[in-house]
């Protein structure tokens, strides 16, 4: 072995200790918090993290949603119009409005600190996967039934349709 190589063996320790060292001293500068269901968000099954455009943070989990803001925790439930409590997803449109998938009750959209609830006409299904896009007017949803899309103007949902291939 190198020279050098057989100076690290020999100073193994004090080599992981000074690495030790900075590394606790570069972590102890930033401050964490965990937070769970005993210090006030919704549930500790979190599926979703989202940052809106006003930076609150808003938490998908299995007992409703919780959203951080500057001033503390807020949970929304059924109380607020969110009959459904698993939260699949979130996104903002372009027009400045916030929309939730949820398992089962299809989609909400959140105004006014209340939750109006959005479901697909066609079907009793209403699981909705997860995924919520916009596009050209438009509103994509992923659902266990295939693709849907929501008008953004009139509100109404359309099915997009795949024939059967052979």
């Amino acid at each position: 072995l190198g020279n050098g190589m057989n100076l690290l063996i020999k100073y193994r320790k004090y080599f992981l200790l000074t690495a030790l060292t900075i590394l606790v001293l570069q972590l102890s500068a930033y401050n964490t918090v965990n937070y769970n269901a005993k210090n006030g968000i919704a549930s500790n099954a979190v599926y979703k993290i989202y940052i809106d455009k006003t930076h609150r943070i808003w938490l998908a989990t299995n007992n409703g949603i919780s959203c951080l803001t500057g001033n503390g925790i807020v949970n929304y439930g059924n109380n607020e119009g969110l009959t459904c409590s698993g939260i699949r997803n979130f996104t903002e449109t372009s027009d400045g409005r916030f929309w939730i998938s949820s398992n089962g009750n299809g989609i909400y959209e959140f105004k006014n600190k209340q939750f109006y609830n959005y479901r697909f006409r066609y079907s009793d299904n209403n699981n909705v996967c997860g995924q919520l896009r916009e596009y050209k007017g438009w509103l994509f949803i992923t659902s266990e039934e295939g693709l849907d899309g929501l008008n953004l103007k009139t509100n109404k949902f359309f099915r997009f349709l795949i024939p059967n291939q052979k």
